[in-house]
């Protein structure tokens, strides 16, 4: 049976009009969210859209890039298969050979010799495939000659200019033969203090050859020098007389030159009068003597002392000192491993002496501490004024026994004398080096240089001094091989060194052999 409206209605509990509003809310609502749904669907159409396109321009990069690497792998591949070229490097007039390989060479030769750099050159030729040609070993020693007087020249012209300081030494060999060098720095470039001199920051002014060296000899040679360059402002050697006199006669306009004493030179003979003649100490000496010659066969042999130099022995002295100190040590640790294999009677016999000088050696390590910090202070911060101040709280820190005392006192008085000196300059600010230990080392990378010669007298080699401060460069050749032929080399060699010890002993055994053969 059919219900009415009126029944049908019945059955809610809102109005009819009230259902009716809500229906049509409800659809409003339906059609806002659909509105919004179609929104978001065309914004991730859109986005999906934009990430397609994306992903076509990368697949395209992709490509490109796969091409590219293909090609560059086909070069790759033909660059394998031509042969090594070496860097564009032009023949120098008159060479067979450019800047590029010259310096190479004369470079490779200051490191590890002449005929060391002729042997490494066919290594690495070989190993590379080339068969380009090389020098030979007499060559480079010719062109690093020619560069090593080229250089003397030029330098003499750069320290035309500003306050100079002049370092002075002479080294001795086989024969009468010295050899008086002198190597410069102007003021102006010392590096900041703190910071010691480097073989680069100085510059080779003079080599040169003679015998003896009097007085007289080395004011000769202390006059060309200034002839050619001016007179410096302070010049430092050792206490070597033949050096210093001519040196403080010379005048830099109407004040007297600063001459100043190597420290550590100095220090070494202030070591030297404290401790030298000692009894404990000359004892000491004796029984290293001893000690040296009865162990260095045997089972012992590495606890052989250092052997002892006749010549600068107190400088020298930590060498030998590290050593007692260390075989102390090993005498009170039986269970060492450098004397496992030694029984404990044999050591006590050779080495037990050590023991009585337990007390000795800890002064004189002390008094070589003084040595040390004083040195490492002059090294870095160079002599200034107040530097006596300086160093004095530098060595207060020091544990000190009274014989180090006494040489920490005298040590201070020789930088106070030297303070006082570099007030006759009437320059307040004025820093100046003391140390000539960068010439002496020098002179061992001049020994290095000469390997089995530097036994014997100097040769010709010695015209490549002025090659050792620093590295040669390829616009250097080009410059020096301007300024010094091969014939001015020679001439050079000969007004230096005439007929050497070398050349001498060559004449005897010919004269010795012809007169045999005939």
């Amino acid at each position: 049976m059919a219900t009415s409206s009126h029944a049908f209605n019945y059955q809610f509990k809102s109005p009819l009009r009230v259902a009716v509003r809500f229906l049509f809310r409800s659809r409003e609502t339906q059609k806002e969210r659909a509105s919004r749904k179609d929104e978001e669907l065309r914004e991730v159409q859109k986005q999906l859209e934009e990430s397609r396109s994306q992903t076509r321009q990368l697949g395209k990069q992709l490509d490109e890039q796969a091409k590219r690497i293909h090609e560059l792998e086909q070069e790759l591949k033909a660059l394998r298969e031509q042969p090594l070229r070496l860097p564009h490097d032009p023949k120098l007039p008159h060479h067979s050979f450019g800047a590029k390989m010259i310096s190479m060479c004369c470079n490779l030769a200051v490191t590890v010799g002449f005929r060391a750099a002729e042997r490494a050159l066919k290594i690495f030729w070989e190993y590379l495939g080339l068969t380009a040609k090389l020098p030979v070993f007499e060559t480079i020693r010719t062109w690093l000659m020619r560069v090593g007087i080229a250089r003397l020249l030029l330098n003499k012209r750069k320290m035309k200019d500003g306050q100079v300081v002049w370092f002075v030494d002479h080294s001795c060999k086989v024969g009468r033969e010295k050899v008086l060098a002198i190597l410069g720095i102007r003021l102006e470039d010392l590096p900041p203090p703190g910071t010691p001199l480097k073989h680069e920051d100085l510059m080779t002014l003079l080599v040169a050859v003679g015998k003896d060296w009097k007085r007289e000899d080395v004011a000769e040679q202390y006059d060309q020098l200034i002839k050619q360059m001016g007179v410096p402002l302070v010049i430092n050697s050792d206490e070597a007389v033949e050096l210093q006199e001519p040196a403080l006669a010379l005048k830099n306009g109407k004040k007297t030159v600063l001459v100043q004493t190597d420290p550590k030179h100095k220090l070494a003979n202030i070591i030297k009068s404290v401790i030298g003649k000692d009894e404990r100490f000359l004892e000491f000496q004796k029984r290293l003597g001893q000690t040296r010659s009865a162990i260095q066969q045997t089972e012992l042999s590495h606890f052989t002392p250092p052997k002892q130099k006749t010549k600068a022995r107190f400088m020298n002295l930590q060498n030998t000192i590290r050593w007692a100190a260390m075989v102390q040590w090993h005498l009170t640790n039986a269970c060492s491993k450098a004397r496992a294999e030694i029984e404990p009677q044999r050591m006590r016999e050779k080495l037990g002496w050590l023991g009585s000088f337990r007390k000795d050696i800890a002064s004189w390590q002390r008094c070589l501490d003084v040595v040390g910090a004083t040195l490492k202070f002059i090294n870095k911060q160079g002599l200034s004024a107040g530097a006596s101040g300086r160093l004095k709280r530098e060595l207060d820190n020091l544990d000190l026994c009274p014989t180090s005392r006494e040489v920490a006192e005298r040590t201070l008085a020789f930088i106070k004398e030297s303070e006082t000196k570099l007030r006759s300059l009437k320059q307040p600010d004025l820093r100046v080096p003391m140390s000539t230990e960068v010439l002496e080392s020098v002179f061992g990378r001049y020994k290095q240089l000469e390997r089995q010669h530097s036994h014997g007298g100097f040769t010709s080699l010695l015209a490549s001094f002025a090659t050792l401060l620093k590295p040669i460069t390829p616009d250097e050749i080009k410059e020096a091989f301007e300024q010094v032929s091969t014939k001015e080399m020679k001439q050079w060699v000969k007004d230096q060194l005439g007929n050497t010890l070398q050349s001498k002993k060559n004449q005897a055994y010919a004269e010795y052999k012809f007169a045999v053969q005939t």
